[in-house]
């Protein structure tokens, strides 16, 4: 019986460790990077026309879970974002006109759907944007 029970810990211990493992070379980024077709529609105030644009996301090298968000807003500018798992989360960040954003969004196969909203320094008027983009 003490046997059967050293048997069944080690074997526990052994699942326990084998489960908490991350698969060697595994990067959550990496289901991110890609070109995107987007479009983005303004939800905050009276909707506009949707604008149109092509996304780059790339790994940033800041750490192993920022990915950059290129040409914004069809800006030409890029701001970061981190990942966990299918989670994309836009923290508090300076972008171009004293403009901050924040924002986030999930990825469900090749579709990221996101949301930035943007304050401009001193006012208290934000702008709301939910991006739908499609990998290409």
């Amino acid at each position: 019986m003490k046997k059967l029970i050293s048997i069944l810990t080690v074997m526990l211990v052994a699942v326990v460790l084998l489960s908490a493992c991350k698969k060697n070379g595994e990067d959550a980024r990496d289901k991110f990077v890609g070109t995107y077709n987007t479009t983005c529609t303004l939800v905050s105030e009276t909707p506009g026309i949707p604008v149109n644009y092509t996304l780059t996301i790339t790994k940033s090298s800041l750490d192993n879970y920022t990915i950059s968000l290129g040409n914004i807003h069809n800006s030409g500018k890029a701001i970061n974002a981190s990942v966990v798992g299918s989670v994309m989360t836009i923290n508090l960040q300076q972008t171009v006109f004293g403009k901050t954003v924040t924002g986030g969004g999930t990825l469900v196969k090749n579709v990221l759907t996101f949301n930035t909203t943007y304050n401009i320094a001193g006012e208290e008027e934000t702008e709301s944007w939910q991006h739908v983009a499609t990998k290409q």
